[in-house]
Order: C-alpha cells, then sequence, then structure tokens
C-alpha cells in the first residue's frame, strides 16, 4: 500500500486531469488559492421551509493547500468556486492528509 504523500500526489495529478480548477476562499486570508476537485451530483434539500437550494459534494485534494501558505484545511462558511463550504470530512493516510470531500451549497 503506497504511503501518503504518494497517495497525495497520485489524488493531486487526477485531479488535474480529470476534475475541474476551482478558487477556495476565506474572509481576512489571502491571497486565495486554486485548487482541482471531482464535483459530484446535486440534489436538492429543503432549506427554511419552502426554499430550495442545490447541495453538492466537492473533493480536493490537500496538495494545494499543503504547498501554500493558505491557513488550511477548508472550514464552514470557506467559499470555493462560489459554493459555501457547510461541511468538511478530510481523509488522511497515516500522518498526511490526502483529501477534503466538501458538503457545500450554493451562495445565495
Amino acid at each position: 500500500m503506497p504511503g501518503g504523500r504518494a497517495t497525495l500526489q497520485r489524488v493531486e495529478s487526477l485531479h488535474r486531469r480529470k476534475g475541474v480548477s476551482l478558487t477556495l476562499h476565506r474572509d481576512g486570508v489571502t491571497p486565495d488559492i486554486t485548487v482541482y476537485a471531482k464535483v459530484f451530483g446535486a440534489q436538492l434539500e429543503e432549506l427554511a421551509g419552502s426554499l430550495t437550494d442545490t447541495v453538492r459534494r466537492v473533493k480536493i485534494s490537500n496538495y494545494a493547500i499543503a504547498s501554500s501558505a493558505w491557513p488550511g484545511p477548508p472550514r464552514r462558511g470557506d467559499t470555493i468556486g462560489g459554493y459555501v463550504i457547510e461541511s468538511v470530512d478530510s481523509r488522511a493516510v497515516g500522518d498526511i492528509v490526502v483529501v477534503h470531500i466538501l458538503e457545500v451549497a450554493k451562495a445565495l
């Protein structure tokens, strides 16, 4: 089984080839960073009784975060590609954080 660094590099390489480029933003933090992401299908969730909004899952590698001064990991309230991050599930191999699975909602 490959180690955490090799897995991180493989995930980043796959996202660069097959994913999309998105901007990760946190208020008060500059600069924003570009990450490569895999965006999963949407589902509708009911919000505030009658409002609906598209909720998606976005998977990003930790590569750009780890190799920059950006204060990762992503957290609730950050934005990515025009979506607000609602929750973050970070996954590691050994002591190396490899990916963050984000549940996001389109900013209103």
